[in-house]
């Protein structure tokens, strides 16, 4: 119960104070789409903002086919403050951590965000059971072999990222490398 309201309090706290004003999200450039499967790593805007801080990064644009199929890039969602939730649906945690997400994604619509899952290291046919079992709304990006987690350097198998509607990450829950990730991969 307590770690249920701990991971909803931090991120709710996280994406509002994430509050910053909306960039035009069409005046991004579409990327070209990656063969299924692939993962493509690059600055998720062309020429983002000077961060307000130091530590503030771009978030590193990734996409990858969801559990029903379709293609998802991340940069197509810069423009709204997102919350990204990596999850390994066979950890044993990944339940109640699951549960805090999904009463998060709720308040969606009223404070503006979009929020999307990315599924790590676990077969298709078990993360879409527990997808179905958890009642998760969002879309989940089937990464089965871990890659985009592998390459935003993630070390733990349930983790949080919060992205200012300017694409700048405001805030992680999970262990990220000190350096935040890691954008000069493509």
């Amino acid at each position: 119960m307590k770690l249920r309201i701990l991971v909803s309090a931090l991120a709710i706290a996280g994406l509002l104070a994430c509050d910053q004003p909306a960039v035009d999200a069409a005046a991004s450039a579409p990327k070209p789409a990656a063969p299924a499967g692939e993962v493509v790593l690059a600055a998720a805007k062309p020429k983002p903002p000077a961060p307000k801080s130091r530590k503030e990064k771009p978030l590193p644009a990734f996409s990858g086919r969801t559990l029903t199929g379709e293609k998802l890039a991340v940069s197509s969602l810069i423009g709204k403050r997102l919350l990204i939730f990596f999850f390994n649906p066979e950890v044993k945690q990944a339940p109640l951590v699951t549960e805090a997400v999904t009463n998060v994604a709720k308040l969606r619509g009223e404070h503006n965000f979009a929020i999307i899952g990315v599924a790590a290291g676990s077969d298709t046919r078990t993360t879409q059971q527990f997808v179905e079992g958890q009642g998760i709304d969002f879309p989940v990006i089937d990464d089965t072999q871990a890659a985009i987690s592998r390459r935003l350097g993630l070390r733990v198998p349930i983790a949080m990222l919060g992205v200012d509607a300017e694409g700048f990450v405001s805030f992680g829950l999970g262990q990220f490398p000190t350096e935040g990730p890691d954008t000069t991969k493509s």
